[in-house]
């Protein structure tokens, strides 16, 4: 899955694919987005590293599903063992596995995920307004947002900015918070795809 859309890519037909490279027994491997690989044990080695890690994303995903999870419980759980994480193909450097599990589950079952209390909500702005109060009002949530940047909760800092800045996107004050926290996330993030959307938002 890419971040900036586009059609279901199923996860069995690149690893089919790359079965069937990875048959022929390649001596050298041309790559669009990787470097040039050279040698059959190496373009063995990479070939079957990569293909282990999109299967792995798949069939751990349909075991989330199995046992019950959500597509948000689903993107937590997917390990990799470490001899996967040493393939260069496998690196986090353009699309990032923690975003296919919840394509992996649309294409699957659908957006429903079993949660009842989903299938009726408030608007985004209602709710964001109801627990803006709820959470002690916008400066309380601001200052808990300021307090998760310095402790580096980033992730947990734009949701709770979100909430503020749904009821005013012209709030200077907030605007900064939400800049400052997407920021640091894309200061950190491994993949250019997410680091780019991060990095423009923070910019606008």
């Amino acid at each position: 899955y890419t971040l900036r859309g586009g059609v279901y890519r199923d996860p069995r037909i690149w690893r089919d694919g790359l079965a069937m490279m990875r048959d022929l027994q390649p001596e050298i491997l041309l790559n669009t987005h990787t470097r040039l690989v050279v040698g059959k044990e190496e373009v063995m080695k990479r070939l079957t590293g990569y293909m282990h890690q999109i299967t792995l994303t798949f069939d751990r995903t349909l075991r989330g599903i199995l046992g019950g999870l959500g597509p948000e419980e689903i993107r937590h759980e997917i390990y990799y063992p470490p001899h996967l994480k040493e393939i260069p193909e496998n690196a986090q450097v353009y699309g990032e596995t923690v975003h296919f599990p919840e394509a992996i589950y649309q294409y699957v079952i659908g957006w429903f995920d079993g949660d009842v209390t989903k299938l009726f909500r408030v608007p985004p702005k209602e709710e964001a307004e109801r627990l803006v109060e709820l959470m002690g009002g916008k400066g309380k949530v601001v200052a808990v947002a300021r307090r998760a940047l310095q402790n580096k909760e980033y992730a947990w800092g734009t949701q709770l900015i979100q909430y503020v800045y749904l009821l005013d996107p012209t709030d200077r004050e907030v605007r900064q918070v939400k800049a400052d926290l997407l920021r640091q996330m894309a200061y950190r993030t491994t993949g250019s795809i997410a680091r780019a959307f991060l990095m423009s938002e923070a910019l606008a």
